[in-house]
């Protein structure tokens, strides 16, 4: 649903690595720990009060590499992202502006 665009996630206005998104009962935000825009994630779930119910975190394997988990919240903060900071749109219409700075005035 997010990368289909089908979510309208929300840049979040005191932390701006975290990104919210408010269903009719239930609201979710997914932030970088570090606000670096790279692991760990954590996506944290809320009730219709606003309560925290549940937080899930990345981890690692006994390895020390980062978990299938943690490609999937990797992959949601970056959609997240990308749909609440409108990257998409941006990144067409500067494009365009480049194609019209290439195509000769005649």
């Amino acid at each position: 649903m997010t990368t289909e665009g089908q979510l309208e996630w929300e840049v979040d206005p005191w932390n701006k690595d975290m990104y919210s998104v408010a269903l009719p009962a239930y609201s979710a935000s997914i932030s970088s720990e570090d606000s670096d825009g790279l692991q760990p994630f954590h996506l944290q779930l809320f009730d219709s009060q606003g309560q925290s119910f549940e937080v899930i975190s990345s981890d690692r394997n006994s390895d020390g590499e980062w978990t299938a988990r943690s490609a999937d919240l990797g992959s949601l903060y970056e959609a997240a992202r990308r749909r609440a900071l409108n990257t998409d749109a941006a990144l067409d219409g500067f494009l365009g502006a480049l194609k019209m700075l290439e195509e000769p005035p005649f």
